[in-house]
Formats: structure tokens, sequence, C-alpha cells
């Protein structure tokens, strides 16, 4: 497929690397017994982008009524959950 790049790839560039060149502040890597910021991902399941669903202001998408694949099913940041794709942004 043109143009398309490894999970691990997309991981590196998007995770890693941007922590060994910004001054990013907290863990570089997942470990036991620290908060952890972190997605978690269905890449399996294929919906279309429905802009009014999105959490922005901003609605503009070259992807509207498009199909594509994996979803954001649930992220925490610094350890806490704050979204969950069912009930959407949490209380933090």
């Amino acid at each position: 497929m043109y143009g398309a790049i490894s999970l691990y790839r997309l991981l590196e560039l998007m995770c890693t690397k941007p922590r060994e060149i910004f001054p990013i502040r907290g863990p570089k890597y997942i470990e036991n017994g620290v908060e952890a910021d972190i997605a978690v991902l269905d890449l399996d399941e294929v919906y279309k982008v429905d802009p009014e669903r999105f959490y922005t202001k901003g609605r503009s998408t070259l992807f509207a009524a498009q199909e594509v694949q994996g979803r954001v099913l649930k992220t925490f940041y610094q350890g806490r959950e704050v979204y969950d794709s069912e009930k959407g942004i949490l209380q933090v």
C-alpha cells in the first residue's frame, strides 16, 4: 500500500521520538508504578467519520462520511481515565 507505515513505526514517530527531540516532561516509557498517558485502541473497528460527533468546535474535515479503520476506546492521562468512547470526555 502506497504511503502506509507499520503500527510500530507510527507509535515510534508519535510517542517515542517527540520525547527524544523536545523537552517533554514525564516518563518516556510505560513502567510499573508510573502514571501513564496512554490510549486504548480497537484497530479493527470500521466506522464512518461524523464531524457532528467531534468534541471540538472545528468540524471541517476532508474525511467526513468516509469509512476509516481504528478507533480510540479509552484515553488515560496521568494514570486517570479521561475519555471513554461510549461515555465521552470524563470529569477529571
